[in-house]
């Protein structure tokens, strides 16, 4: 009995010890790595708020996001707002899910939720469009998703789709669709 104690300690001491700084990096570290890919504001536009998100919440939900708002001249109304995220265990957000679950998408759809899936800038992308009648201005949507799951959504607000599209040019997808957040 006193020999497999020994055995079983000696077994403990020769295991290798962790060091201290060997944990993996903080959600909210991981969340920063997305923020370098949100571009720079194109001439005339502004940013106006930006915050990243690390957490693994059963109440609040589990992301790993960084978002960035911007605005077009003086009109508070005239917005885009691109968030880079996935779930911190590698899953899309929930958006970026119905790209590939036409049975979800086509529930949503039906459900009254319009949206429609397409290739733009070679990444599979959800649209979508409506009015907001509180507001009274037109809302778009766009949601990527790159092939490790990371998604990039841009929200339009008030201003024509195509407003995006130099914010879209400026994100690398291809070095951000390698990343392992």
């Amino acid at each position: 009995m006193r020999t497999a104690s020994c055995l079983a300690i000696g077994v403990l001491l020769a295991l290798p010890s962790v060091p201290a700084g060997a944990a993996g990096p903080t959600l909210k570290a991981r969340a920063e790595a997305l923020k370098p890919f949100l571009p720079s504001p194109p001439k005339g536009w502004s940013i106006v708020e930006e915050e990243t998100i690390g957490q693994d919440s059963a109440v609040a939900g589990s992301e790993l996001t960084t978002r960035r708002r911007y605005r077009k001249g003086s009109r508070a109304e005239e917005v885009v707002e691109i968030q880079i995220g996935v779930k911190p265990d590698g899953k899309p957000l929930w958006p970026a899910v119905l790209i590939d679950d036409p049975a979800k998408a086509a529930k949503q759809v039906l459900e009254g939720v319009p949206f429609s899936v397409t290739e733009v800038l070679g990444q599979k992308a959800l649209t979508r469009s409506t009015r907001n009648p509180m507001r009274n201005r037109a809302e778009h949507r766009v949601i990527h998703k790159l092939p490790n799951n990371v998604s990039v959504s841009y929200e339009i607000w008030t201003l024509p789709i195509a407003e995006a599209e130099q914010f879209r040019k400026a994100i690398d997808y291809k070095k951000l669709g390698a990343l392992k957040p």
